[in-house]
Protein backbone atom coordinates (compact mmCIF):
# COMPACT_ATOMS: atom_id res chain seq x y z
CA UNK A 1 0.00 0.00 0.00
CA UNK A 2 1.35 3.44 -1.19
CA UNK A 3 1.17 6.71 0.82
CA UNK A 4 -1.88 7.90 -1.26
CA UNK A 5 -3.48 4.70 -0.91
CA UNK A 6 -2.78 4.68 3.25
CA UNK A 7 -3.76 8.30 3.49
CA UNK A 8 -7.52 7.94 1.41
CA UNK A 9 -7.93 4.58 3.74
CA UNK A 10 -7.45 6.39 6.99
CA UNK A 11 -9.51 9.06 5.86
CA UNK A 12 -12.97 6.86 4.99
CA UNK A 13 -12.11 5.15 8.40
CA UNK A 14 -11.85 8.44 9.95
CA UNK A 15 -14.94 9.73 8.59
CA UNK A 16 -16.80 6.57 8.77
CA UNK A 17 -16.37 6.84 12.80
CA UNK A 18 -16.45 10.33 13.87
CA UNK A 19 -15.82 12.95 10.95
CA UNK A 20 -19.15 12.84 9.67
CA UNK A 21 -20.39 14.83 13.27
CA UNK A 22 -18.48 17.32 12.37
CA UNK A 23 -19.96 19.65 9.78
CA UNK A 24 -18.80 20.57 6.30
CA UNK A 25 -16.55 23.54 7.72
CA UNK A 26 -13.22 20.77 8.78
CA UNK A 27 -12.89 20.43 4.90
CA UNK A 28 -11.99 24.26 3.43
CA UNK A 29 -9.83 24.96 0.27
CA UNK A 30 -6.57 25.54 -0.54
CA UNK A 31 -7.07 28.75 -0.71
CA UNK A 32 -7.50 28.82 3.03
CA UNK A 33 -4.10 27.04 4.07
CA UNK A 34 -2.84 30.22 5.60
CA UNK A 35 -5.05 29.41 8.56
CA UNK A 36 -4.24 25.75 8.91
CA UNK A 37 -6.83 23.30 7.35
CA UNK A 38 -6.99 20.40 5.54
CA UNK A 39 -7.40 20.06 1.80
CA UNK A 40 -8.31 16.15 1.12
CA UNK A 41 -7.28 16.01 -2.30
CA UNK A 42 -3.84 17.48 -1.13
CA UNK A 43 -0.57 15.43 -0.81
CA UNK A 44 0.27 18.19 2.23
CA UNK A 45 -2.62 18.37 4.64
CA UNK A 46 -2.88 20.94 7.46
CA UNK A 47 -5.86 20.40 10.02
CA UNK A 48 -7.13 23.21 12.46
CA UNK A 49 -6.48 22.24 15.81
CA UNK A 50 -10.13 22.80 16.58
CA UNK A 51 -10.37 19.26 14.72
CA UNK A 52 -7.54 17.52 16.16
CA UNK A 53 -8.27 18.14 19.51
CA UNK A 54 -11.73 16.81 18.80
CA UNK A 55 -10.39 13.27 17.17
CA UNK A 56 -10.47 10.37 19.67
CA UNK A 57 -8.08 8.06 19.97
CA UNK A 58 -9.80 4.73 18.39
CA UNK A 59 -10.71 1.83 19.66
CA UNK A 60 -9.86 -0.52 16.61
CA UNK A 61 -6.96 -2.93 16.59
CA UNK A 62 -3.17 -1.79 15.24
CA UNK A 63 -1.76 -3.08 12.25
CA UNK A 64 -0.10 -6.77 12.84
CA UNK A 65 3.46 -5.10 11.83
CA UNK A 66 5.50 -2.36 13.26
CA UNK A 67 3.91 0.91 11.11
CA UNK A 68 5.00 4.16 10.96
CA UNK A 69 3.66 7.35 8.85
CA UNK A 70 3.42 10.96 9.04
CA UNK A 71 6.55 13.40 8.12
CA UNK A 72 9.10 12.30 5.11
CA UNK A 73 11.63 14.05 6.55
CA UNK A 74 13.36 11.50 8.69
CA UNK A 75 11.45 8.97 6.19
CA UNK A 76 13.70 9.87 3.37
CA UNK A 77 16.79 10.90 5.92
CA UNK A 78 16.86 7.68 7.83
CA UNK A 79 13.85 5.40 8.93
CA UNK A 80 13.30 3.77 5.46
CA UNK A 81 16.87 2.37 6.06
CA UNK A 82 16.57 1.69 9.25
CA UNK A 83 13.34 -0.83 8.47
CA UNK A 84 16.00 -2.34 6.41
CA UNK A 85 18.33 -2.77 8.83
CA UNK A 86 16.06 -4.23 11.67
CA UNK A 87 14.60 -6.72 8.72
CA UNK A 88 18.08 -7.86 8.01
CA UNK A 89 18.95 -8.07 11.70
CA UNK A 90 16.13 -9.20 13.55
CA UNK A 91 13.51 -10.27 10.89
CA UNK A 92 11.14 -7.43 12.12
CA UNK A 93 8.99 -6.17 9.33
CA UNK A 94 8.79 -2.11 9.67
CA UNK A 95 6.65 -0.72 7.34
CA UNK A 96 7.50 2.80 6.82
CA UNK A 97 4.42 5.62 4.54
CA UNK A 98 5.64 9.02 4.09
CA UNK A 99 3.01 12.11 4.54
CA UNK A 100 3.06 15.19 7.29
CA UNK A 101 2.71 15.97 10.69
CA UNK A 102 -1.04 15.31 10.66
CA UNK A 103 -1.14 12.21 8.71
CA UNK A 104 1.40 11.08 11.76
CA UNK A 105 -1.62 12.31 14.61
CA UNK A 106 -4.73 10.88 12.68
CA UNK A 107 -2.94 7.53 12.01
CA UNK A 108 -1.81 6.87 15.37
CA UNK A 109 -4.85 8.12 16.78
CA UNK A 110 -7.00 6.10 14.42
CA UNK A 111 -5.14 3.02 15.44
CA UNK A 112 -3.79 2.51 11.80
CA UNK A 113 -0.08 3.50 12.98
CA UNK A 114 2.14 2.44 15.61
CA UNK A 115 3.64 5.58 15.45
CA UNK A 116 3.84 8.94 13.70
CA UNK A 117 6.45 11.13 12.55
CA UNK A 118 6.39 15.13 13.32
CA UNK A 119 8.65 17.63 12.30
CA UNK A 120 7.24 19.95 14.33
CA UNK A 121 7.58 20.05 18.10
CA UNK A 122 4.95 18.55 20.68
CA UNK A 123 4.16 20.88 23.59
CA UNK A 124 1.15 22.56 21.84
CA UNK A 125 0.45 20.77 19.09
CA UNK A 126 -2.53 18.25 18.10
CA UNK A 127 0.05 15.90 19.74
CA UNK A 128 0.33 17.92 22.92
CA UNK A 129 -1.65 14.87 24.97
CA UNK A 130 0.09 11.50 23.24
CA UNK A 131 3.38 10.18 24.63
CA UNK A 132 6.17 10.71 22.52
CA UNK A 133 10.22 10.79 21.85
CA UNK A 134 12.27 13.11 20.09
CA UNK A 135 14.47 11.43 18.19
CA UNK A 136 16.87 13.53 15.92
CA UNK A 137 17.55 16.94 14.84
CA UNK A 138 16.67 18.65 11.33
CA UNK A 139 19.18 21.12 9.69
CA UNK A 140 17.34 23.90 7.73
CA UNK A 141 19.58 25.14 4.41
CA UNK A 142 19.69 28.32 2.88
CA UNK A 143 19.65 28.12 -0.58
CA UNK A 144 20.25 30.11 -3.73
CA UNK A 145 20.37 29.91 -7.64
CA UNK A 146 23.70 28.66 -8.46
CA UNK A 147 24.57 31.68 -10.58
CA UNK A 148 23.79 34.37 -7.63
CA UNK A 149 27.06 35.42 -6.47
CA UNK A 150 26.45 35.57 -2.47
CA UNK A 151 28.01 32.41 -0.64
CA UNK A 152 27.22 34.08 3.13
CA UNK A 153 24.36 36.22 5.22
CA UNK A 154 23.97 37.10 8.36
CA UNK A 155 21.95 35.81 10.39
CA UNK A 156 20.14 39.30 11.21
CA UNK A 157 20.06 40.00 7.06
CA UNK A 158 18.17 36.55 6.48
CA UNK A 159 15.60 37.89 9.04
CA UNK A 160 15.51 41.25 7.80
CA UNK A 161 14.75 39.52 4.12
CA UNK A 162 12.07 37.26 5.72
CA UNK A 163 10.32 39.94 6.91
CA UNK A 164 10.70 42.04 3.82
CA UNK A 165 13.35 44.55 4.74
CA UNK A 166 16.06 43.22 2.83
CA UNK A 167 14.71 43.55 -1.00
CA UNK A 168 18.06 43.83 -2.87
CA UNK A 169 20.63 41.60 -3.50
CA UNK A 170 22.73 44.74 -3.12
CA UNK A 171 22.31 44.79 0.20
CA UNK A 172 23.48 41.63 0.66
CA UNK A 173 27.13 41.84 -1.32
CA UNK A 174 24.72 40.78 -4.64
CA UNK A 175 24.23 42.06 -7.57
CA UNK A 176 21.18 44.91 -7.87
CA UNK A 177 18.27 42.97 -8.18
CA UNK A 178 15.08 42.48 -6.29
CA UNK A 179 15.25 39.86 -4.08
CA UNK A 180 12.82 36.63 -4.68
CA UNK A 181 11.97 35.16 -1.62
CA UNK A 182 10.46 31.77 -1.92
CA UNK A 183 8.41 30.60 1.35
CA UNK A 184 6.31 27.20 1.76
CA UNK A 185 4.96 28.27 4.69
CA UNK A 186 3.73 24.69 5.83
CA UNK A 187 0.85 23.92 8.64
CA UNK A 188 1.09 27.41 9.84
CA UNK A 189 -0.86 26.36 12.66
CA UNK A 190 1.93 24.18 14.28
CA UNK A 191 4.73 26.13 16.36
CA UNK A 192 8.16 25.83 13.59
CA UNK A 193 11.31 26.75 15.12
CA UNK A 194 12.64 28.25 12.02
CA UNK A 195 9.41 30.22 11.12
CA UNK A 196 10.18 31.63 15.04
CA UNK A 197 13.35 32.20 14.90
CA UNK A 198 13.32 34.57 11.45
CA UNK A 199 9.96 36.28 11.93
CA UNK A 200 10.58 36.33 16.03
CA UNK A 201 6.91 35.16 16.05
CA UNK A 202 5.16 37.35 15.31
CA UNK A 203 5.94 39.18 11.79
CA UNK A 204 4.33 37.95 8.65
CA UNK A 205 6.48 36.60 5.91
CA UNK A 206 7.16 39.41 2.97
CA UNK A 207 5.03 40.90 1.18
CA UNK A 208 6.77 40.50 -1.46
CA UNK A 209 7.49 37.13 -0.80
CA UNK A 210 6.46 33.88 -3.51
CA UNK A 211 4.46 31.51 -1.79
CA UNK A 212 5.02 27.42 -3.17
CA UNK A 213 2.15 24.99 -2.63
CA UNK A 214 4.96 21.85 -1.65
CA UNK A 215 8.50 21.51 -0.81
CA UNK A 216 9.08 20.17 -4.59
CA UNK A 217 7.72 23.58 -5.55
CA UNK A 218 9.51 25.34 -3.48
CA UNK A 219 13.26 23.90 -4.22
CA UNK A 220 12.28 23.98 -8.13
CA UNK A 221 11.16 27.91 -8.20
CA UNK A 222 14.59 28.78 -6.08
CA UNK A 223 16.17 26.41 -8.59
CA UNK A 224 14.52 28.47 -11.36
CA UNK A 225 15.08 32.01 -10.42
CA UNK A 226 18.42 33.54 -10.54
CA UNK A 227 17.18 36.04 -7.74
CA UNK A 228 15.78 33.43 -5.26
CA UNK A 229 16.29 32.36 -1.95
CA UNK A 230 14.43 30.20 0.71
CA UNK A 231 15.07 27.99 3.40
CA UNK A 232 14.53 23.83 3.72
CA UNK A 233 15.47 21.05 4.93
CA UNK A 234 18.92 19.30 4.18
CA UNK A 235 16.98 15.98 3.83
CA UNK A 236 15.44 17.70 0.84
CA UNK A 237 17.77 20.16 -0.39
CA UNK A 238 20.92 17.60 -0.52
CA UNK A 239 19.58 16.03 -4.22
CA UNK A 240 19.69 19.60 -5.37
CA UNK A 241 22.65 20.87 -4.53
CA UNK A 242 24.51 17.60 -5.23
CA UNK A 243 23.06 18.09 -8.98
CA UNK A 244 24.12 21.24 -9.36
CA UNK A 245 20.52 22.77 -9.27
CA UNK A 246 21.02 24.87 -5.86
CA UNK A 247 23.72 26.77 -4.04
CA UNK A 248 24.03 26.41 -0.09
CA UNK A 249 24.70 29.88 1.49
CA UNK A 250 26.35 29.93 4.66
CA UNK A 251 24.94 31.39 8.01
CA UNK A 252 27.19 33.60 9.61
CA UNK A 253 30.38 32.05 7.55
CA UNK A 254 28.95 28.32 9.23
CA UNK A 255 27.72 25.67 7.06
CA UNK A 256 24.31 23.77 7.49
CA UNK A 257 26.03 20.12 8.47
CA UNK A 258 24.80 17.70 11.26
CA UNK A 259 28.08 18.53 12.87
CA UNK A 260 27.69 22.20 12.98
CA UNK A 261 24.37 21.45 14.51
CA UNK A 262 25.42 19.25 16.65
CA UNK A 263 28.23 21.67 18.09
CA UNK A 264 25.52 24.68 18.51
CA UNK A 265 27.47 26.58 15.94
CA UNK A 266 24.28 26.30 12.99
CA UNK A 267 21.08 27.56 14.61
CA UNK A 268 18.85 26.94 11.98
CA UNK A 269 17.29 23.10 13.11
CA UNK A 270 14.41 21.64 14.00
CA UNK A 271 13.33 18.99 16.05
CA UNK A 272 12.10 15.10 14.23
CA UNK A 273 9.92 13.21 16.62
CA UNK A 274 8.03 10.40 16.84
CA UNK A 275 4.42 9.89 18.89
CA UNK A 276 2.10 7.20 19.64
CA UNK A 277 -0.78 6.11 22.22
CA UNK A 278 -0.40 2.61 22.66
CA UNK A 279 2.52 1.05 24.12
CA UNK A 280 3.76 -2.53 22.10
CA UNK A 281 6.28 -3.94 23.98
CA UNK A 282 7.50 -6.49 21.70
CA UNK A 283 7.06 -4.25 18.39
CA UNK A 284 8.21 -0.41 19.32
CA UNK A 285 10.87 -0.86 22.01
CA UNK A 286 13.36 -2.68 19.33
CA UNK A 287 12.90 -0.11 17.31
CA UNK A 288 13.49 2.72 19.86
CA UNK A 289 16.41 0.46 20.94
CA UNK A 290 18.02 0.72 16.99
CA UNK A 291 17.55 4.42 16.90
CA UNK A 292 19.25 5.27 19.88
CA UNK A 293 21.72 2.53 19.05
CA UNK A 294 25.38 2.91 18.08
CA UNK A 295 24.34 1.97 14.66
CA UNK A 296 21.16 4.08 14.39
CA UNK A 297 23.05 6.92 15.26
CA UNK A 298 25.15 6.81 12.27
CA UNK A 299 22.70 6.04 10.15
CA UNK A 300 20.97 9.25 11.37
CA UNK A 301 23.63 11.37 11.16
CA UNK A 302 24.17 11.10 7.47
CA UNK A 303 21.63 13.96 7.20
CA UNK A 304 20.69 14.51 10.46
CA UNK A 305 21.77 14.78 14.42
CA UNK A 306 21.19 12.05 16.46
CA UNK A 307 19.78 12.28 20.24
CA UNK A 308 21.14 10.65 23.00
CA UNK A 309 18.66 8.17 24.23
CA UNK A 310 18.63 9.77 27.76
CA UNK A 311 17.87 13.01 26.62
CA UNK A 312 15.28 11.74 24.54
CA UNK A 313 13.89 10.02 27.48
CA UNK A 314 14.17 13.07 29.66
CA UNK A 315 12.91 15.07 27.03
CA UNK A 316 10.18 13.63 25.75
CA UNK A 317 6.92 11.99 27.30
CA UNK A 318 7.05 8.21 27.04
CA UNK A 319 7.31 6.25 30.42
CA UNK A 320 6.70 2.16 29.04
CA UNK A 321 10.05 3.27 27.11
CA UNK A 322 11.44 4.81 30.16
CA UNK A 323 10.80 2.20 32.19
CA UNK A 324 12.79 -0.30 30.90
CA UNK A 325 15.47 1.50 29.36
Amino acid sequence: MNRRSFMNHLLVSLSAGFCAGLGATTYVTKASRSNGVLNPGSDETCLTPEFMARVASSSGSLPDSLTLTGSRLPKNAFLDLMAIEVKRTTNQQVYVYGGGCDDAVLAVRARKAHIGNLCCPIPGSPAHDMYWLPIAQDVKAVVVHPDNPVDNISLSDLQDVAKGRIRNWIELGGHDRPVALVVHDHCPTYFEPVRELLLAGIAPWSSVGINATTDEDHLQQIARFPTAIGVNSWVLVEPYVRQGRLKIVTLDGISPSPSNATAGAYPLTGPFNMIFSHWNESLMRPFFDYIFSEEGSKIISRMAVPIDRTKAINTGNAPDYARLA
